[in-house]
């Protein structure tokens, strides 16, 4: 006869589905991922006055609800699960990717957990998500109306880009495209670095959880 009490056994294997969602959520965000990465570079060319992409911002979106998902995995973490869906869910609410932001919250806040996280490790899942949405935030904090000239020369065709509509015309300028709020040059390091930092965190917070019990003295 097995010595693991029921209770603790039914919670082991609500545990496996809690695990299960997310590690599915991941890999679908994982996915996603990839193809915003692989996407036609062509489509980069609509955007012109923009420094870096706006792909580029939702990638980084991307990963980090990714590492964040498996993370929690990783190390059974139920509030960094639901931190990776809370990552997700503004890209969610604006296409399928709804399906693994769900599944990440309801693996953290519906399936039954083994114990109950401390308070520690819920406001660590919460700082998790204020720095890693940085990649939605940060660009519309940081940005300007910014305008791609093209300009024909002895030497061909090139670009520039300036800091608003320009007054006068430029030497050999053929067209001006312009667009507001373009997020500014500082705006994708400045999503990188908090994303960087929400990532450390997370790592730390799970530490902490898994770290054994220290002995008690004889």
């Amino acid at each position: 006869m097995s010595s693991v009490p029921r209770p603790r056994r039914v919670l082991e294997w609500w545990d496996a589905i809690a695990r299960g969602l997310g590690l599915f959520a991941s890999l679908l965000i994982v996915f996603a991922t990839v193809a915003v990465l692989l996407a036609d570079t062509s489509m980069d060319a609509g955007s012109q006055p923009y420094g870096v992409p706006p792909r580029y911002y939702l990638a980084l979106a991307l990963i980090a609800s990714a590492v964040v998902g498996l993370m929690g995995v990783y190390r059974g973490s139920r509030p960094l699960m639901g931190a990776a869906g809370g990552l997700i869910l503004p890209i969610g609410l604006m296409s399928l990717m709804a399906v693994p932001a769900v599944l990440l919250i309801a693996a953290c806040g519906v399936v039954p957990a083994p114990r109950r996280p401390s308070g520690r490790e819920l406001a660590a899942g919460v700082l998790v998500v204020v720095l890693g949405l940085a990649p939605f935030f940060v660009p519309a904090l940081l940005s300007s109306t910014r305008c791609w000239i093209e300009i024909e020369d002895a030497a061909g065709i090139r670009y520039e880009l300036t800091q608003g509509f320009p007054q006068d015309p430029v030497p050999g300028q053929r067209s001006v495209t312009c667009a507001e709020r373009v997020p500014d040059v500082a705006a994708f390091p400045i999503s990188l670095g908090l994303v960087a930092a929400a990532l450390g965190l997370a790592i730390s917070s799970s530490r902490r959880q898994i770290a054994p019990p220290a002995a008690s003295a004889a």
